[in-house]
Order: C-alpha cells, then structure tokens, then sequence
C-alpha cells in the first residue's frame, strides 16, 4: 500500500489535508527568522537609576526618524530591554518613567547590527529631557562575529568602473581577490572571485534582503543591484552565528533601500566609451592601446511615502549595454604602440 494510501485509511481525507497544511505552514514559520533577521538589526540595553540600580517597568520608545515607525519596549525586572527585527536607520531612543527624568539617545543602526544602548536615569519630573550623546565608536559585547560594513554611502562616493560593489569586499581584511581590474565593466552578477581565509571563493553566501542571491551552478551572485539602490552590506568573515552558517566562508548580508516618509525620485545614465577618452594622453603618457569598450547604464530610483495601511514602497531600475574586448583583465590587454626611448622600459 502506498504511503498516501496509509495516510488516507488512517486519518480520512479531511484530516489528511489539514496535516499537509499544517505541515507546510510549519515549513513557512521555521523558514521566516532567518529571512528576517538576516536584513534586520536588534537593539537592546539596560536602564540604571543614578545609584547603578537598575530601573524596571520603565517604557522605551524607539523611533525610526526616517519613516517615523515607533516599537515600544518595557524593560523587566533587571531593567534590561531588546527590540529585534528593526529595519536598519537612523533612531532615536526614548527612555521615561515616573519619578525620573526623559532620557533620550540617537543611534544609525546598520544590518545586522546589535548595538547596546544603555541608559541612567536622573531623578526629577518627566517633563524635563535629558540628551545622551551615544559614542561613535562602541566596543561590540554583544556579538562575536567579525564583519566590515559597507555603507551606501560608500557606495555611492567611491567610483567604481565595474560597478561591482565586489571591488569594495576586495579591501576587507581577510579577503584575497583574484577579480578583474576594477576598470573592466563587469557582468549583470558582478565579479565575486574572492576567497576568505583561504576558503574556496565558491564558499561564500550571498543574501539580499534575507534572501540567498547565491548561484548554486556556479559562483557569485544571481543579480547585482544598481550601487545607488543599495543601502548597506556587511560582510562577515568569521565567528558568525548559526543562523548565517550555510557556508563555511564569507557571508554578506545586503539591504536595498526602503521608502521613506517624503516622496523622491532619481534617475541618471553611466557612459563610457573610447571615444570620450579625450584626456588619454594625459593619464597614458606611455601610449598603451587601451580595450575596446562601450558600457551605457541607465538607472533610476523611486521612493513613496506610507499609504492609508501605513506601508511605502520603493523602486529601482537598471539596464544597459556592455560592450568590450575578450580580454582577461585591463592590465593585460595594455599593449605598447610606442617605441620606447633608449633607457626607457
């Protein structure tokens, strides 16, 4: 007898459906935290009164100014709070109870981030705040892995003629690149040649907003998102939690933009070609012969404010065209057209 067959004489098919489904939501559930947490931050701490006591039952409000979300929190009996799962930021924390003065403190969250926030209360009345300035450069307790961010900012400052945000991953300790000359327009899915402490450069997990964006056929990411629609990515190397261990090297977690509270859009085109290489002389004074290539992007961006359900949207697009000599890399297609000088090499 087959095994569906079992399972109908035993359970009846009404029951057998409803076992399915339970057992397919629980596929979904145990599924959910990892695609979550992986794009998100957690921030927690402790509150103090001025004698070190700490200070229960106390309401810390949580603020993200940037799409005015807010997530309460109370802290327990030891006066300690944590509020997982928020979208990465800027915030800022409010702190207020009875008998004591507000305390508040601002802090950008970045993904993956678990940053400690802890707080000392002053005794007066609530009406009167006080303003902690938090420090820019905490020591990490709370974690043990070891990872590097990349922040959009960064992104979008440094030119890159790849457009790869791999040739960024190149400069994190620990990283041994074998990726092509960041002047070389790369592929839709970038230039991911990159080994971690001497893994393979296949070991690596990509994921893009909790979602793996790895190619399980081959090496590197399944899509490359315009640099200007990324919002941040850390890249851990090592020491990382289970939650991120499908791989036994690199793990980067990227985070695209979300909207935001005010509408904006943006939209721009990236040329390059041969015959805008007016200045050559200049920055080849040897003569090379530099590769043939055309590479035209255009991209854009859109961002909406929260609808009437309080959710925003954003958009990006990216497509163009690349065109260019079957050379390895730029370094090696550079050939000589002048003779040199005697004494010259």
């Amino acid at each position: 007898m087959k095994p569906n067959e079992l399972l109908r004489n035993i359970c009846g098919d009404s029951k057998l459906r409803w076992i399915l489904r339970l057992c397919a939501l629980a596929v979904l559930v145990c599924g959910l935290p990892h695609a979550a947490r992986a794009q998100q931050g957690t921030i927690l701490g402790t509150v103090y009164d001025q004698t070190g006591g700490v200070v229960p039952n106390a309401t810390v409000t949580i603020t993200n100014t940037e799409t005015n979300l807010v997530t309460t929190e109370t802290t327990g009996k030891e006066g300690d709070y944590v509020a997982p799962l928020l979208n990465i930021g800027h915030y800022t924390i409010v702190v207020d109870i009875q008998g004591f003065k507000t305390s508040k403190q601002t802090i950008d969250l970045e993904v993956g981030d678990r940053r400690r926030l802890d707080f000392k209360l002053e005794t007066g009345a609530a009406s009167i705040e006080v303003n902690v300035t938090a420090n820019p450069i905490a020591v990490q307790s709370d974690t043990s892995d070891i990872s590097s961010v990349i922040t959009g900012q960064q992104l979008k400052a440094l030119e890159i003629g790849s457009q790869s945000y791999f040739n960024l991953i190149d400069l994190v300790p620990g990283a041994s690149a074998d990726n092509q000359d960041i002047q070389v327009p790369t592929a839709n899915t970038g230039d991911s040649a990159i080994s971690f402490n001497g893994q393979r450069q296949a070991h690596q997990l990509n994921l893009i907003d909790g979602g793996e964006n790895s190619d399980r056929g081959g090496q590197g990411p399944y899509v490359m998102p315009s640099e200007q629609a990324i919002s941040e990515v850390r890249v851990m190397t090592s020491n990382y939690s289970a939650e991120y261990g499908l791989e036994s090297g690199e793990t980067s977690t990227m985070v695209i933009q979300s909207g935001t509270s005010q509408f904006h859009a943006s939209g721009w085109e990236w040329l390059r070609q041969n015959g805008l290489g007016s200045a050559n002389s200049y920055f080849n004074p040897q003569g090379y012969e530099p590769i043939t290539c055309l590479d035209s992007t255009s991209a854009g961006l859109l961002n909406s404010p929260p609808n009437t359900r309080r959710r925003s949207s954003f958009t990006t697009w990216n497509g163009g065209e690349l065109l260019r000599a079957a050379a390895a890399s730029y370094r090696s297609s550079l050939r000589p057209t002048i003779q040199p000088a005697p004494g010259q090499i």
